[in-house]
């Protein structure tokens, strides 16, 4: 059941998400949180990292989203965020 998948954020993110004021915190987390519920949505494309793992990038409103989900241990990974 896709409610059961936990996220899974980079250090790169986290040190972002620390970083930023608490109105862009609160942004940042209601464009990523809903990822939970639809971890079977695709991104609007694909890019492969270094290992030849599959990296879904997802416009979400402002943010670009770059993720991995591992469906084996139900999280889905933010590797990158990118405010546009």
């Amino acid at each position: 059941m896709p409610a059961d998948y936990k996220l899974g954020i980079s250090e790169e993110v986290l040190a972002e998400l620390i970083a930023s004021p608490p109105a862009v915190q609160r942004r940042m987390v209601a464009r990523i949180e809903p990822l939970k519920l639809s971890p079977f949505r695709e991104g609007d494309y694909t890019e492969k990292d270094s290992d030849g793992g599959v990296n879904q990038v997802l416009l979400l409103d402002d943010l670009i989203v770059t993720y991995q989900v591992d469906h084996a241990v139900k999280v889905i990974r933010v590797l990158r965020v990118e405010w546009v």
